[in-house]
């Protein structure tokens, strides 16, 4: 008998997702999402985006990057060099003096969770949860995603972001392209 259930069960499932997908609207006017299909580490993804080089000083000069070496598993919320740029110039270069070191390190790590985050895991787990789902960054603040009207939102306490590209599993992580800077205080 549960030979006979389980595989209806699971193809059901899989109808649901599949048609679920195909109603997530993924853009809008202000968010206009690609899906990229990459491979390699995350550092040399972020290096051969042309787009990231402001997170590349950010996670070098915190020593963050040693981080994405180890065994385990991370999804970045990677703000772009615009995203960067909102912060004004003032404000970004007063993050690199030595004394803010530990502000921008608490700042970048609200962009990483340290599990698996797919596109595909999220959209299931929203499907699983009736619309929102929870993760824990590394500095101990939730992200939420959720579906508000046919799109995907990702909001941390007053910040809410646009995911502006997905990639598929690099070695140790995802990476999922952002368009503002996670700022908590």
């Amino acid at each position: 008998m549960i030979r006979i259930i389980l595989p209806f069960v699971v193809s059901v499932f899989v109808i649901c997702l599949t048609f679920y997908n195909s109603r997530v609207n993924f853009s809008n006017s202000n968010c206009k999402v690609l899906v990229q299909k990459t491979s390699g580490s995350i550092e040399g993804y972020l290096k051969n985006t042309g787009e990231h080089y402001t997170l590349l000083r950010v996670l070098e000069h915190t020593e963050i990057q040693s981080l994405f070496t180890k065994e385990d598993i991370y999804t970045l919320l990677a703000p772009t060099d615009a995203a960067f740029e909102k912060l004004g110039k003032s404000k970004l270069d007063s993050l690199f003096l030595e004394e803010n070191t530990s502000k921008l390190k608490s700042i970048i790590k609200n962009h990483i969770i340290p599990k698996h985050a797919s596109k595909d895991l999220i959209l299931q787990s929203i499907l699983k949860s009736n619309k929102k789902i929870d993760f824990e960054t590394l500095e101990n603040k939730k992200i939420i995603f959720n579906i508000k009207e046919g799109i995907l939102t990702v909001k941390v306490e007053k910040s809410e972001l646009c995911l502006i590209e997905y990639s598929s599993k690099l070695d140790k992580g995802f990476i999922h392209v952002v368009d503002t800077v996670i700022l908590t205080d």
